[in-house]
């Protein structure tokens, strides 16, 4: 459990700007990841990309039945990301985690990955997910340093979104019609 508070709180300084290059006082990115959702004929897909550093490219496949009866899910990511990255709850809900810096103005407060383990256990809409997140925020509650960008997807309608959650503040955008038949 220290190890999971350790990354849920440390993660987004990692992969920040803060940290520099030995030989350049010039701040760069270390790495970042990529995520898509697209619907069509072909079906709903939800793909997801983690450029992540070397040391954490080992995963694990965990499979959480909470005894509350609500949703189980399967979660597939690093073991820095126990507090859920990459998952599939029984209701067919989906969300894949990015990391979303810059998260201006950041402050503390509850680290966007735990907000994802307790929607998947309730939620079995992409509605209920997107007001898990918008709820918490317009409720006066904080979300900690690291920006996230998470992208959700409902596969028993093909219904997506991404939510862009900084400290403070969100941004939510609905799959919209690429051409006639196909959403992303």
């Amino acid at each position: 459990w220290d190890m999971v508070i350790v990354n849920a709180l440390a993660i987004s300084v990692l992969n920040s700007d803060l940290l520099l290059d030995s030989s350049s006082s010039t701040p760069h990115n270390l790495f970042g990841c990529t995520a898509f959702a697209v619907s069509s004929d072909a079906g709903t897909y939800l793909a997801h990309n983690t450029d992540g550093q070397k040391g954490s490219e080992l995963g694990g496949v965990m499979y959480y039945v909470p005894n509350n009866g609500d949703n189980s899910y399967l979660h597939q990511f690093t073991h820095a990301f126990v507090d859920v990255g990459l998952a599939l709850n029984d209701k067919g809900i989906s969300i894949t985690y990015n990391v979303g810096n810059p998260n201006v103005n950041a402050t503390f407060g509850l680290p966007p990955l735990f907000m994802v383990r307790y929607a998947l256990e309730k939620c079995s809409t992409l509605d209920e997910v997107v007001s898990y997140f918008t709820d918490f925020i317009d409720s006066g509650n904080k979300f900690g340093h690291g920006g996230a960008i998470f992208l959700v997807v409902d596969f028993n309608d093909s219904t997506m979104a991404k939510i862009q959650m900084r400290s403070e503040k969100y941004k939510v955008t609905y799959g919209e019609e690429l051409k006639p038949g196909v959403t992303y």
